[in-house]
């Protein structure tokens, strides 16, 4: 007997990247639950995986005196290959914050009157998540009909753009230099770590005094003009502010200016960064300053402090008091729907190219996919034009994918003929220019059910700000002084 490992290369057939959302799947593999509502009663359902319903009291209009739903929840990657579920739309690659099925129980007549609110949970909150619809038809979903969220707030890009203007403006533009740099392509100038760019955008000074070269170049190559601190400025507008950057910078033709140390003297920047941090040794001996430490990424429980879209909740098992984390999304129609980021729009994301040559057996059963777990996306793969390496939506292997991130690209396929089992993973870490290979082998199917464990699990990483005490920070002053007096004394003339 087949295990479900194998039935899944069946209902995950894909012909072509041409046809990217041209796939069987099968939802049935998601285990249903089933509720009974009274539909006269406001009613708060709360669903095995965390999803939580709320129906109000005449939402529902049945000929039964209780209305039967039947609810799936597909919120880890196991689900959702489980189910054939990839996240790809009509414009490209999607990140999902979640997926979640609402529909009368067989043989029931329910309509929904007015509409029922949902919490879908997350490990980390993005605030360029949209709603979409499922559309099934002929052995497939495919999403559609994009919407905003549940909030009264206005679009991420609309608050990116006052926060721009009024803090912004005078000395920056999105794609031209002024007094400032052009903002367009600054994530990809600080190698998409947002934590250290929103630290420097607080308070430039402060990363300059820490020996951030970076910080340095940019202070020397506008005339050591240094940059206003911005302290107000929370993590959420931030994240609308470079967000709004990006998506207007992608308007215009060609590619941001990329970062080089070239852009400024590395000996004037060695002795900037030396001064920095003698006068940092000298204010930390008398134990009034701190440093910090910090790692990237807008979207992690750690760096996400709240938006509007999150709402308090309960106690950690520690008993310390926590935030939930969850998109809220009003519904007036049943089907599946998924909470869902074009990658195109991400803060962290890019045009990418991505290809895949596959060695070993290439049965004509075999499926490629490729896994990012941090932000939930699993898309199918087929040829690219040139008929010899494989792709990700499009024929020409450019993908927006978040960067930094890691990834792996998958294989697997099944001889009935031999009863042989063939399967092949490469793990990356995504980048501009992504050309892999990918080994496939004869194996066993619980090989491959150990890797869909081992990604599937996976929580994505997280970042941390880990503050520094006086004396922490003074060792790491002296131990600079140490780099840079020897950078000079190398390079650089006396």
């Amino acid at each position: 007997m087949k295990s479900w490992i194998l039935y899944l290369i069946v209902i995950l057939a894909l012909t072509s990247c041409e046809a990217a959302t041209s796939y069987f799947y099968m939802p049935d593999r998601i285990p249903s639950q089933f509720v009974s509502v009274h539909p006269g009663r406001d009613t708060l359902l709360r669903m095995e995986q965390g999803l939580e319903i709320f129906i109000p009291a005449g939402a529902l209009v049945t000929t039964d005196s209780v209305a039967q739903l039947e609810i799936k929840e597909a919120f880890k990657l196991e689900d959702m290959i489980r189910g054939g579920l990839v996240t790809v739309g009509d414009s490209g690659l999607l990140s999902s914050g979640g997926m979640f099925m609402i529909k009368p129980a067989e043989g029931a007549d329910i309509s929904i009157r007015k509409p029922i609110t949902v919490q879908v949970p997350a490990d980390f909150i993005s605030p360029g998540m949209e709603l979409y619809d499922g559309v099934e038809g002929f052995g497939e979903l495919t999403w559609a009909n994009p919407r905003p969220l549940a909030d009264s707030t206005p679009p991420i890009w609309k608050r990116g753009q006052q926060l721009f203007q009024d803090n912004c403006s005078s000395c920056h533009a999105v794609n031209q230099e002024l007094t400032g740099p052009p903002l367009y392509g600054a994530v990809s100038r600080w190698d998409y770590d947002t934590a250290l760019l929103f630290a420097y955008t607080r308070n430039a000074a402060a990363q300059i005094s820490a020996g951030n070269f970076r910080a340095g170049c940019l202070f020397l190559k506008y005339n050591k003009t240094g940059m206003p601190a911005y302290p107000s400025l929370t993590q959420q507008q931030l994240t609308a502010l470079y967000s709004y950057v990006e998506q207007e910078g992608r308007k215009f033709p060609g590619k941001p200016e990329a970062y080089s140390r070239t852009n400024c003297d590395s000996c004037e920047c060695y002795r900037l960064m030396l001064a920095q941090a003698k006068e940092e040794l000298a204010y930390d001996a008398n134990g009034e300053q701190a440093g910090f430490v910090t790692r990237t990424d807008t979207r992690t429980i750690d760096t996400v402090p709240g938006t509007e879209k999150i709402e308090a909740a309960g106690l950690d098992t520690n008993g310390s008091t926590r935030k939930a984390q969850a998109y809220i999304v009003k519904i007036n129609n049943f089907g599946w729907k998924n909470v869902d980021e074009e990658t195109r729009k991400m803060l962290t994301a890019s045009a990418s190219q991505l290809s895949v040559t596959v060695d070993g057996p290439k049965p004509p059963s075999m499926h490629l996919f490729l896994v990012i777990p941090h932000d939930r996306i699993l898309s199918p793969g087929g040829l690219l034009k040139d008929g010899r390496t494989y792709g990700f939506y499009g024929k020409d292997g450019t993908v927006y994918l978040p960067q930094q991130q890691p990834a792996w690209i998958f294989a697997v396929a099944e001889d009935h003929e031999r009863a042989a089992f063939y399967f092949g993973n490469t793990a990356f870490t995504t980048q501009i220019n992504n050309n892999l290979t990918l080994t496939v082998k004869k194996t066993s199917s619980a090989a491959f059910e150990t890797f869909i464990r081992k990604i599937g699990g996976s929580k994505g990483l997280k970042a941390t700000v880990k503050p520094l005490g006086p004396e922490d920070a003074a060792t790491k002053a002296a131990g600079r002084i140490q780099f840079y007096e020897q950078q000079i004394s190398r390079h650089c003339k006396q």
